[in-house]
């Protein structure tokens, strides 16, 4: 609890994961790119991130690009008695996931009390945001941009249980079928 982890900049491969990490309120476990204006870059196959069963984790300044299956990934680790919960992303970039099928840029099931803001998606195969079984979360400050060659099905998608989920001040540019599917 209350480490900060700062990434330098430049381009990395493959994914990363995380399972049972745990912050506390008041001191929150952050990672992101050490200079704001110069974010490491994340590349490769299968998903960027993926975060099990973890709580209080804030996330920053990071791009995740051209993963075939999600760019990040947040669940309850298959426990729904036990979400995932106080996760905050901020100022990411994901983008060129799929580039066809139910590949989301973020996916999160499971999540309780999660704030996603000053997001940029470009690209995606499934959603931009996918939520099942969510929680009492913000999505807001965001761009969902479409690209040439991707399925782009949903900007954001909210399902399977999810409630108390606020959308707001995001701007749509041709991205899906469904801007919102709820």
């Amino acid at each position: 609890a209350g480490s900060i982890i700062e990434i330098a900049p430049g381009r990395y491969s493959g994914g990363a994961g995380m399972a049972n990490v745990h912050g506390r309120q008041d001191a929150p476990i952050v990672i992101g790119g050490a200079d704001p204006r110069n974010p490491p870059v994340f590349e490769g196959t299968g998903e960027g991130l993926k975060i099990s069963s973890s709580s209080y984790i804030k996330l920053r300044n990071i791009v995740f690009r051209g993963y075939q299956v999600n760019g990040i990934n947040i669940d309850d680790g298959g426990d729904v008695r036990k979400p995932s919960h106080h996760i905050i992303l901020e100022n990411i970039r994901i983008e060129d996931i799929g580039p066809h099928g139910i590949h989301n840029a973020l996916k999160m099931s499971g999540v309780d009390h999660f704030i996603v803001r000053k997001m940029h998606f470009e690209g995606w195969g499934g959603a931009g945001i996918d939520l099942v079984g969510c929680h009492n979360g913000v999505i807001e400050s965001s761009r969902f941009l479409y690209k040439q060659g991707f399925r782009t099905a949903n900007s954001i998608q909210i399902k399977g249980g999810s409630r108390s989920i606020l959308v707001q001040n995001n701007l749509f540019v041709n991205s899906g079928t469904r801007i919102v599917q709820i």
